[in-house]
C-alpha cells in the first residue's frame, strides 16, 4: 500500500496550495515552475498549519486531519470556481477580492484567452513552452534533491534538539496532542521528586520543574508536560507519520529539503538572472552544510523553504513591471514568512529588517496596497507567533526571550532599531525633507560608494581578523548536566569559513556591497525586492557573526546559517562574480575596457572554480554518512522487552538518550535517575514503593561503558539480566579548534535489568 500512500500525500500537500496559489498571485507574472513550486509550499503550509491548530486542541489524528484539510480545501476550491466563472466582481467587473487598485484598471492578461490560448495563438504556443520548461525545471531539481538528500537520519536520542523534533511528532501522531502525561511523575510523592526532576527558578518562570532539558512540567501533581520548542515542524513530521507510518515520517525532512533546493534556484534566477543562478546552484549542492542538514531531523530545512517561498514572492510583488496581482501575491509572501515565525523563533527578528526597509520605502516613494496588506499579514502573524509562544510553548518562549531580555547589548540593539525605525515612519510632514536628503546622498556616487564599501569592509576584517584575536570567555552548556566549556563567541564568524572558505565571506560581503551601492531607492527602476532580501541578509549574518549561541560542536551551531544567510549569502558571492565578469562595461578606452573584461571574466571564473572545490571538499566526510546509526532499532528493541504496564528506571548516563523516544515513539513509561539516586539507598526503596514494586515490573537501563560493569542497588533489590542491546553509531568526529576531517564510527552496550526484591534488607 505504501505505492498508493506516497501519491496520495503528495497530493494532499499539494492541492489546498495550488487553490490558493490560484486565488491570491492567480494575476501575477510569476513563471510556471515558481507557481507549481510555490502550490507545493503553501499546500505544505497549510496542511501543517491545520496539524498545529489540531494539535493545540489535542484533537489531532488522521482523520480529524482529512477533514479539516478537506474542508478548507472545498473552500478554496468554491472560491477559486466562483473567480474563474466571474461571479464574484467588483465595480469594474474584476474579482473584489484582488483588486489591487494601482494597475490602472488593467486586467493584466488574466481573462479566458489570457489564461487558456486557442490553437493556433502564437502567444500561446510560446507560453506553453515557457510553462514545460518551467515545470521541467522543477522535475530536475526535484529528482536532484531526491539523489543527494535521501535516505534520511533517523535521529530519535533525546539528548537534543535533534532527536526531541521526531519525539514531538510520534507524541502528536500517537496521542492526538502535543502534551504529555507522564504517569511517573503523577505517582511519585511530592517529596521524593527531587530523585527524579530538576526544579530551577529563573527569570520569569519560578519553581519550574523539567524531565530533562527539553520537557517541562506544567503540572508535576498530574505529570502533564510540555516540549521546549515550537510547534510547526513536528506537525509536519506526524502528518508524514499519519500516512506513512512513524518509522517513515522522517522523509518529511526530504520533502522539506526538495522544496528548498527547488526555491533557491528559482529565486536565484531572480537575483542574479538566470545563467548565473546555475552557479549558484552549484554551489548551493556542494554546500556542507546543506548536505548535512538536509538529512538532519532539526526545523532549518522547513525554515529555509518558508523563506524561500516568502522572499520569491516579496521579491515578485516589490519588482520592477509587476502591475497585478500585487496585493495577492503580497499575501501569500505574508503567509508563508509568518509560518516561519511558528517554525523557528529566531525567525522573528526578520521583522527588523523587513520593518527598517519598509521604513526606508515609506521615505523614498510610499507605499501602496500591496505593501500595507503584506505588512498587515506580517503583523498579525507575528502576533500569533507570540500568543502560540505563551499559550503552548511558555517555558521555552519565556527561557529564550527572559535571556535575550537580560542580555544588554542586544536589548540596547533591539531598543535602538525600534525607536530609528519608528521615527522614520513618523515621516508625515517630514517626508520631503529626508527624500531629498536620500537623493542627494544618491547623487554624491563617490562618498556613497566610499561609506558602503568601506564599513562592510572594515566590518568584514574586524570579524575575521580582529575579533578572533581575543579571549573567549567560558560559558555553561545546558542546564542539566551542564558542562562548562570555551564559547569560541569571538570565532563565530570565523569558523563560517571552514565551511564556505575565506574568499567566499569575502564575496558575500561584496555582493552585500554592491547591492547596497547600487540602491538608489528614489529612482524608478529601483530593485526593491532584492534590496529587500539583501537586507535580510545583512541583518541575520550580523546577528550570528557576533554570536552563534550555540555548542563548541560548530557544525550543529552552523544550522543558525541554513535558513536565511546561506542562501542570501550564496547568491551575494554568485553576484559578486557577476559584477566582476562584467567589470568592463566601467571602462570606456577600447584597449583597457578589453584587458578589464577579460581579466574580470578570468578572475571570476577562477573564484567560482575554487569554491566550488572548496566546498566539494569540505564535504567529502558527509558522503554516505549517516548519523541515527541503529538508534531507532535499538529504542524499538528496549521497549520489546519490556512488559506492558512495567516501568523502566534510566541510568543517569543514559536517560537523556532514551527517555522521550522510549515514551514518545513506543509507549514505555519511564524515570530517569539522578546521579546519586542509585546511591541514596533509602531513596530508591522509597521511589520503588511509590511505583508499585515489587507488585509492579521495574527495569533499569544501565550504560557499562560510563557507569560500570554491574548497577550496586541497595539491600533488598536485585537486578536480573532481562536484553543487552549494542548501538552502533557513525558521525562526524568531536573537533572544536577545527573543521571536522572524517567520520568516526563508534559502539557501545547497554544492559536491561529487570529489579526483583529479596527478603534481605
Amino acid at each position: 500500500m505504501l505505492f498508493l500512500k506516497v501519491p496520495a500525500l503528495v497530493l494532499f500537500l499539494f492541492i489546498p496550495g495550488r487553490l490558493l496559489v490560484f486565488l491570491l498571485a492567480g494575476k501575477s507574472r510569476l513563471g510556471a515552475g515558481e507557481r507549481r513550486w510555490l502550490s507545493a509550499m503553501a499546500g505544505t503550509g497549510v496542511v501543517s498549519l491545520g496539524a498545529l491548530l489540531l494539535g493545540y486542541l489535542s484533537m489531532y489524528g488522521t482523520a480529524p486531519l482529512l477533514v479539516l484539510v478537506g474542508l478548507v480545501t472545498a473552500v478554496l476550491g468554491l472560491a477559486a470556481w466562483r473567480w474563474r466563472e466571474g461571479r464574484w466582481t467588483g465595480r469594474a467587473g474584476r474579482p473584489f477580492a484582488f483588486r489591487d487598485g494601482d494597475d490602472g484598471g488593467r486586467t493584466g492578461g488574466c481573462g479566458e484567452r489570457a489564461r487558456h490560448p486557442v490553437p493556433g495563438d502564437s502567444g500561446g504556443k510560446r507560453r506553453g513552452g515557457v510553462m514545460f520548461r518551467g515545470m521541467l525545471t522543477v522535475v530536475v531539481l526535484a529528482s536532484a534533491g531526491l539523489l543527494l538528500y535521501s535516505p534520511p537520519w533517523r535521529i530519535v536520542f533525546g539528548w537534543s534538539d535533534v532527536g526531541i523534533y521526531p519525539n514531538m511528532a510520534a507524541g502528536l501522531a500517537r496521542n492526538g496532542g502535543f502534551s504529555l502525561t507522564n504517569q511517573v511523575a503523577g505517582e511519585v510523592t511530592p517529596e521524593h521528586a527531587e530523585l527524579l526532576y530538576y526544579r530551577f527558578d529563573e527569570r520569569f518562570l519560578p519553581d519550574t520543574w523539567y524531565e530533562n532539558q527539553f520537557y517541562a512540567f506544567e503540572d508535576l501533581s498530574t505529570g502533564k508536560e510540555w516540549p521546549l520548542f515550537f510547534h510547526l515542524w513536528p506537525s509536519l513530521m506526524a502528518v508524514f507519520a499519519s500516512f506513512l507510518g512513524l518509522s517513515r515520517m522522517f522523509w518529511a525532512i526530504t520533502w522539506v529539503a526538495v522544496l528548498g533546493l527547488c526555491g533557491f534556484y528559482l529565486l536565484a534566477r531572480r537575483l542574479v538572472g538566470p545563467p548565473w543562478a546555475l552557479a549558484a546552484l552549484a554551489l548551493f549542492l556542494l554546500a556542507p552544510l546543506m548536505l548535512y542538514f538536509t538529512r538532519y531531523t532539526l526545523s532549518e530545512c522547513l525554515s529555509l523553504a518558508l523563506f524561500l517561498g516568502g522572499g520569491l514572492c516579496l521579491h515578485a510583488y516589490l519588482g520592477a513591471g509587476e502591475g497585478t496581482g500585487k496585493r495577492g501575491t503580497a499575501a501569500l509572501a505574508a503567509f508563508l514568512l509568518g509560518l516561519g515565525f511558528l517554525c523557528r523563533i529566531d525567525f522573528l527578528f526578520l521583522l527588523v529588517p523587513l520593518y527598517l526597509f519598509f521604513a526606508l520605502k515609506a521615505v523614498a516613494e510610499g507605499w501602496d496596497g500591496a505593501d500595507r496588506v503584506f505588512l498587515l499579514g506580517v503583523g498579525v502573524c507575528a502576533v500569533l507567533s507570540v500568543l502560540a509562544g505563551l499559550f503552548f510553548a511558555r517555558v521555552y518562549f519565556l527561557r529564550v526571550m527572559g535571556g535575550f531580555i537580560g542580555d544588554a547589548k542586544l536589548a540596547g540593539a533591539a531598543g535602538g532599531v525600534a525607536v530609528l525605525a519608528a521615527c522614520l515612519l513618523a515621516v508625515g510632514r517630514v517626508r520631503g525633507v529626508l527624500r531629498q536628503g536620500l537623493k542627494r546622498l544618491e547623487e554624491a556616487r563617490l562618498p556613497r560608494t566610499a561609506l558602503t564599501w568601506g564599513s562592510l569592509a572594515l566590518l568584514f576584517v574586524w570579524l575575521y581578523f580582529i575579533r578572533p584575536r581575543g579571549a573567549s570567555p567560558l560559558a555553561g552548556y545546558g542546564f542539566i548536566k551542564a558542562e562548562e566549556g570555551p564559547s569560541y563567541v569571538n570565532q563565530s564568524f570565523l569558523r563560517w569559513a571552514w565551511y564556505l572558505s575565506p574568499p567566499g565571506l569575502a564575496l558575500a560581503f561584496a555582493g552585500y556591497a554592491s547591492v547596497l551601492n547600487r540602491a538608489a531607492v528614489t529612482r524608478r527602476d529601483v530593485d526593491w525586492g532584492r534590496l529587500a532580501l539583501a537586507v535580510c541578509g545583512v541583518s541575520f549574518t550580523l546577528l550570528y557573526a557576533l554570536d552563534m549561541r550555540a555548542l563548541p560542536m560548530h557544525i550543529l551551531c552552523m544550522r543558525r546559517l541554513v535558513p536565511v544567510i546561506l542562501p542570501v549569502g550564496l547568491m551575494m558571492m554568485v553576484w559578486a562574480l557577476r559584477a566582476m565578469a562584467g567589470a568592463g562595461r566601467l571602462v570606456s578606452r577600447g584597449g583597457m575596457r578589453l584587458c578589464v573584461t577579460w581579466g574580470g571574466r578570468v578572475l571570476a571564473v577562477s573564484l567560482f572554480i575554487y569554491l566550488a572545490a572548496y566546498m566539494g571538499n569540505a564535504s567529502r566526510p558527509l558522503l554516505g554518512l549517516d548519523e541515527s546509526g541503529n538508534q531507532w532499532e535499538l529504542c524499538s528493541a528496549i521497549a520489546a522487552d519490556v512488559e506492558e504496564g512495567g516501568v523502566v528506571l534510566l541510568d543517569y548516563h543514559g536517560g537523556d538518550l532514551f527517555g522521550s523516544p522510549l515514551r514518545c515513539l513506543f509507549g514505555v513509561e519511564n524515570a530517569w535517575l539522578k546521579e546519586d539516586t542509585l546511591a541514596d539507598g533509602d531513596g530508591l526503596r522509597t521511589l520503588l514503593r511509590d511505583l508499585g514494586f515489587p507488585g509492579r515490573t521495574v527495569y533499569l537501563l544501565w550504560r557499562p561503558a560510563m557507569s560500570g560493569e554491574k548497577p550496586v542497588l541497595p539491600a533488598g533489590v536485585e537486578a536480573e539480566p532481562a536484553g543487552e542491546y549494542l548501538f552502533r553509531e557513525e558521525s562526524l568526529e568531536k573537533s572544536f579548534v577545527s573543521r571536522p576531517e572524517k567520520a568516526v564510527s563508534l559502539s557501545e552496550s547497554f544492559r536491561l535489568y529487570r529489579l526483583v526484591g529479596t527478603t534481605e534488607q
